[in-house]
Parts: structure tokens; C-alpha cells; sequence
């Protein structure tokens, strides 16, 4: 019996610490969620300050009235796709912040789940510590005592099974469902946001060649 104490012991420690290095865990995710969306909000500043430099390259370049125009074309473009890049990178921010939310939620309900682990070790604990007590008082009660002490321990086994109705209870509204709906929804978003990043650069490689391109043309007029 005290072999068995001490091993749930040992499991008691280690569900803590797995608790704590999971939580440790989905804190570097939370942190490399918030830098992905500091990128996000710096690449939006550069797309602004590139949409001002574009505005000042119009100024300047209207020299002649021919260059004027087609530049004037040119520029209207640029800052048309600008604009749909910049809606792009708030929608990648928008799904970055959702994703955030829902790592946030996991956490809650792994705590949540551990915590009824605990709950659940430290009743066995406590379980088995009443059996040594009873086990080393028993050479020493006699008949009435004895049929006292069976009253006691029906009493014992009633509440054992009542909590362990209440914590199947409560393992029933964590069940392993949501917790694979929850990582199916993650790995939807994490395929949405790599699909709106393929998109974003093709956009730009567009965006870099009918630059090049227009530069051309107007270098040989």
C-alpha cells in the first residue's frame, strides 16, 4: 500500500509538470502568433509608405505631358493593386487574431482536463491512505467496533462512487470530439492562411514584372 502511494504520488507530480510545460508551450505559440501579426502590421506600414513614395514619384515625374499621362496610368495601377494587397494582409491579420482566440480556448480546456486528472489522483491518494489506517486498526477493534468500522467504510465506498459519478460526469463534457474538432478548425485556418500567402505573393511578383515591364516601354520611348 505504501508502494502505491508513493507511485500515485509521482503521478500527481508529473501531471503538474506536464501542466506547466504545456502551458509553456502554447505561450511560445501565443508569442510567435503576436510577432507574426507585428510582421503583419509592419509589412502594412511599408505598403503605405510604398503608396506615398508612389505619390511622390507622380509629382515628380510630371514633366511633359506624354510622360504625364502614361505615368498618371501607370501609377493608378500600381496603387489599384496596392490597395488590394493591403486588404489581403488585413484579412491574413484578421485570420491570425481569430487563430490566436482559438488557441486560447485549448488552453482553457487542457487545464480543465489535467485539473480533473489531479482531482481524480488526489481522491485515489486519499483512498488508499483511509485503507492503511483501517488495515493497521484491525487487529486492535473488537466485534463492535469492527461492525462499525464496516459501516464506516460503506460510507466510504458511497461517497468514493458518487465523486467519481461527478468527475465522469464532467470527462463527459470534455470528451475527445471537440478537442478533434477544435484541431481540425486549426488546421483549416493554418491551410486558408497559406493559400492567402501564395496568393499575396503571386500579387506581387505581378505587380514587380508589370512594373518592369511599363519601365521598359518607357525607357525605349
Amino acid at each position: 500500500m505504501v508502494i502505491i502511494l508513493s507511485l500515485i504520488i509521482i503521478m500527481e507530480t508529473l501531471v503538474k509538470v506536464i501542466l506547466l510545460i504545456m502551458t509553456l508551450i502554447l505561450l511560445v505559440l501565443l508569442m510567435i502568433l503576436a510577432a507574426l501579426i507585428t510582421l503583419v502590421i509592419l509589412v502594412i506600414i511599408i505598403i503605405i509608405m510604398i503608396l506615398l513614395v508612389s505619390i511622390i514619384i507622380i509629382l515628380i515625374t510630371m514633366i511633359s505631358i506624354s510622360l504625364m499621362i502614361k505615368s498618371l496610368s501607370l501609377m493608378i495601377k500600381l496603387l489599384s493593386l496596392m490597395i488590394k494587397l493591403l486588404s489581403l494582409m488585413i484579412r491574413l491579420l484578421s485570420l491570425m487574431i481569430k487563430l490566436l482566440t482559438l488557441m486560447i480556448k485549448l488552453l482553457s480546456l487542457m487545464i480543465k482536463l489535467l485539473s480533473l486528472m489531479i482531482k481524480t489522483i488526489e481522491i485515489w491518494k486519499t483512498r488508499i491512505t483511509i485503507m492503511m489506517t483501517i488495515q493497521k486498526n484491525l487487529s486492535n477493534l473488537n466485534n463492535k467496533q469492527l461492525v462499525s468500522l464496516k459501516i464506516k467504510k460503506m460510507k466510504i465506498w458511497i461517497t468514493r462512487i458518487t465523486i467519481m459519478m461527478m468527475i465522469r460526469k464532467n470527462l463527459n463534457n470534455l470528451n475527445n470530439l471537440n478537442i478533434l474538432l477544435m484541431m481540425l478548425l486549426m488546421i483549416k485556418i493554418l491551410s486558408l492562411m497559406m493559400i492567402k500567402m501564395i496568393k499575396i505573393w503571386i500579387t506581387r511578383i505581378t505587380i514587380m514584372t508589370t512594373i518592369q515591364k511599363n519601365l521598359n516601354n518607357l525607357n525605349n520611348e
